[in-house]
């Protein structure tokens, strides 16, 4: 199971640096770098988070031409049509998100490696989300096909995920915000 960790909104570049210890002792694998405060410093950034053996993922809307580090394109849901075809060999790796079964199916059979679907349960980070939860059954199907490269994404802890391993009963990654920063969102020792 890979672990892909959000930034919340309005992280600061401090607030992610001071998280890496711990998102790596937590097993993290990836983080996406969604907050729009962080495409000002992603040249030093982006170095910290592979020092800690933790790859990042940059929104798709941000450009960084860094060489010399690895990091993953993110596509939201509605600029999955961006995604170039035929990944090259020195691209980024490249993840996507999608709310349903159908476009799951095409992003998986495509040129992202990881796609996150969401949701999974109510999200905890937008209590007013009120998007259609996919079903288990469907959840099932593409973790027997797929795997890792299904991320599952919304109002996961480690209780749900516990049990959705119990009902999937195949292999699957899982991303959240809350899960891997307080419920708050605050750094530690952050002045609130």
């Amino acid at each position: 199971m890979k672990k892909f960790a959000i930034t919340p909104d309005g992280f600061t570049c401090d607030e992610v640096m001071n998280h890496l210890p711990d998102l790596k002792n937590r097993g993290v694998s990836f983080i996406y770098l969604r907050s729009s405060l962080l495409p000002d410093c992603l040249d030093r950034l982006i170095p910290a988070v592979n020092n800690h053996d933790i790859l990042p993922v940059i929104p798709a809307r941000t450009r960084n031409d860094s060489k010399r580090s690895a990091f993953g394109i993110h596509y939201r849901s509605f600029e999955t049509g961006l995604i170039p075809e035929t990944p090259q060999s020195l691209q980024p790796f490249i993840t996507a998100s999608c709310h349903d079964f159908k476009k799951a199916v095409n992003l998986l059979g495509g040129s992202a490696q990881y796609v996150f679907i969401s949701p999974v349960f109510q999200p905890f980070s937008k209590p007013k989300n009120r998007g259609e939860v996919l079903s288990r059954e469907k959840l099932k199907k593409l973790a027997s096909v797929y795997g890792e490269k299904v991320v599952l994404l919304g109002g996961l802890n480690s209780e749900r995920i516990t049990a959705l391993q119990k009902e999937i009963q195949h292999d699957f990654s899982v991303a959240g915000i809350t899960m891997f920063f307080d419920k708050n969102c605050h750094s530690p020792g952050r002045k609130q």
